[in-house]
């Protein structure tokens, strides 16, 4: 387990604010571009490894939020923290323990990195420095810095999941977290848009590229919704059409499919369509978007499964249909649409599944 290091520096305080204009990052380290001079503070965090930058009174001037690192960054964000809005926090992600300073430059903060060296112990913070671990950050542990030797106590993980990339195709996305999360999904008109919310789940994933057109999707957007203590990262999904889809959950990532092409490693002829109704306890049809399970059970035990998918499905009026063996290939026998299929919901729910 990693542990926790902590390292503070600061520059004199100056009046009014200040504010990012620019930011540019390499193998070896950063730049931030500032308007004005800032006070700041830096620190390392494990588990996972990141190197934190929180500059007072100031506000973020440029419209991106995150950017692609390279070597061992393997990205930088940038965003308001803690219960003071004009704190602005930045992170660079680490593909391993690296050795962090930050420094005053010109018009900017400048962030160094270097291999670690061995187990020096870590400087304390100045006299007048006021008590290094900052209690506020409830989505990082305990930092203490120590004079030798060092404490290394293990980071306990954060309580929060992350959205760390969104990827599309023409009729396809693909989601990925940090920890599988369950989502929230509804589908929006004028314009047609498929919009998944993640509760509990920070923002961490650069500007997706525009799917190449010709397909369902059109442009594909992700951004923080809420933030503070019950954060919410948000995708949208725009539209050239309305058509109909799944949601596949695979381990920590979520996979859109639209009704366009099966997928090439998927022959077409392993898929088949279902369809059936969402009702409540009392029979009556239901609208929204439901998680199903499609399962094949096995001969041998009523609990075995030999083929199983778990779908999104919209419902309109209680109806809805899934194309089935999209993610996971139907077997040769069940490909008929007459062989019988079992679909049933998540456990604890009120609603029901009927074929139709």
């Amino acid at each position: 387990m990693n542990c926790l290091l902590a390292a503070f520096l600061t520059v004199v305080p100056v009046a009014g604010a200040a504010n990012l204009t620019g930011v540019s990052v390499g193998a070896a380290g950063g730049r931030l571009a500032l308007d004005a001079p800032a006070r700041f503070r830096a620190f390392r965090l494990g588990d996972p490894d990141r190197f934190v930058v929180d500059l007072e009174a100031t506000a973020i001037a440029i419209p991106e939020r995150t950017w692609a690192g390279t070597g061992a960054i393997l990205r930088m964000r940038a965003a308001p923290w803690g219960e003071d809005p004009s704190v602005l926090r930045v992170v660079f992600d680490l593909a391993a323990p690296m050795e962090g300073t930050a420094r005053e430059a010109a018009g900017a903060v400048v962030v160094d990195f270097t291999p670690p060296r061995g187990r020096a112990a870590v400087p304390a913070p100045p006299p007048h420095e006021p008590e290094a671990a900052d209690m506020r950050d409830a989505l990082s542990p305990l930092a203490m810095p120590l004079s030798v030797p060092v404490l290394r106590m293990p980071a306990p993980r954060s309580p929060f999941a992350s959205l760390l990339a969104v990827r599309s195709e023409p009729d396809r996305a693909v989601i990925s977290l940090d920890r599988p999360v369950e989502p929230a999904v509804f589908l929006a008109e004028d314009p047609p848009r498929l919009v998944i919310d993640f509760p509990g789940t920070f923002h961490a994933a650069a500007a997706a590229p525009a799917p190449r057109p010709g397909g369902v999707l059109r442009a594909v957007r992700s951004a923080p919704f809420k933030t503070g203590q019950n954060p919410v990262s948000r995708v949208v999904l725009d539209l050239s059409r309305q058509a109909p889809y799944s949601i596949e959950r695979n381990g920590s990532e979520i996979v859109v499919e639209f009704n366009g092409p099966a997928p090439r490693e998927v022959s077409a002829s392993r898929t088949r369509e279902w369809r059936g109704w969402i009702v409540d306890g009392a029979g009556r049809p239901l609208d929204g978007v439901f998680l199903v399970r499609f399962s094949l059970p096995d001969e041998g035990g009523l609990d075995d499964a030999r083929w199983t998918e778990s779908l999104y499905v919209d419902a309109r009026g209680g109806r809805f249909s899934a194309i089935l063996g999209r993610f996971s290939p139907l077997p040769s026998d069940a490909v008929d649409a007459g062989f019988p299929l079992d679909a049933a919901p998540p456990p604890g729910v009120s609603w029901r599944v009927v074929p139709r």
